[in-house]
């Protein structure tokens, strides 16, 4: 299922001729437009299997990496696994982000549970879906697949990390900046924190102490102004919490995706 997210069907004659080259068959939903949210729900609108997997538009998988999924799923009696989608920097990558390996997407387990994932590898049951859907609000921020999986999670989904199952994502020129990552890690952060509990105390002990956490991990980067790749993972891992704060205080995530151009 390809969902085409442009104002117009301009993607339909592309997927057609894939679809007839590769001897597949594949269902063309045109799901305008231009939020990210849209699109992955029109997908999960068309479904009919047993399960439903995610890849992003600008990977590639590893041939053998459904059926490591499934495997994978079957063997741990999950709702979803969740595998890792490998950066593939090009060779005048700033050394530093290669070093911290920032814009692969790895899977965490959070005291031990695999609380939430991500649409770039994913793997999970449609009755676990059920009628759960993306939030609009977040499709043009980016954080609407952790949200959402997040959510499943809350209403009873269990999930697990196939270490195995692996989708490739070339580095765009544009996302080669600390600049773009900045603003990466502090959407993430924002999407962590709107979803915080409802309670004020809760929250804002989780202020209170992110706090902390921000001043530690800036601290860190001045201890290791001599390294950038040190450096600038602990100023990223600030800005992410940071984000964290904002979100819990209500402050709408910033768009990065979906615009024109």
């Amino acid at each position: 299922i390809v969902a085409d997210n442009d104002e117009t069907p301009s993607a339909r004659k592309a997927v057609e001729q894939a679809a007839a080259a590769l001897n597949l068959d594949a269902i063309y939903v045109h799901a305008p437009a231009r939020n990210i949210s849209i699109a992955r729900n029109a997908t999960l609108d068309a479904s009919t299997g047993d399960f439903v997997a995610f890849i992003d538009d600008d990977e590639t998988a590893d041939e053998n990496w459904l059926a490591t999924a499934l495997s994978h799923l079957k063997a741990h009696q999950v709702d979803g696994v969740f595998g890792p989608a490998i950066a593939q920097y090009p060779d005048d990558a700033p050394q530093w982000m290669v070093d911290k390996n920032h814009h692969s997407n790895i899977p965490q387990r959070r005291g031990g549970k695999v609380l939430t994932g991500h649409t770039c590898n994913a793997l999970i049951k449609r009755d676990t879906i059920g009628e759960t859907r993306f939030l609009l609000e977040v499709g043009q921020s980016g954080g609407e697949d952790d949200e959402f999986f997040s959510r499943l999670y809350r209403q009873g989904a269990r999930y697990e990390i196939a270490d195995e199952a692996l989708t490739f994502e070339d580095v765009l020129p544009q996302r080669m900046s600390y600049e773009w990552l900045s603003t990466r890690q502090y959407r993430s952060g924002q999407t962590y924190g709107r979803y915080l509990p409802p309670s004020r105390l809760k929250r804002s002990l989780y202020a209170g102490l992110t706090s902390l956490k921000v001043l530690f991990c800036y601290g860190m980067a001045g201890i290791n102004l001599a390294s950038p790749s040190a450096k600038n993972r602990w100023l990223l891992r600030g800005r992410f919490h940071m984000g964290g704060i904002a979100g819990s205080f209500g402050q709408p995530p910033k768009t990065l995706y979906g615009q024109n151009g």
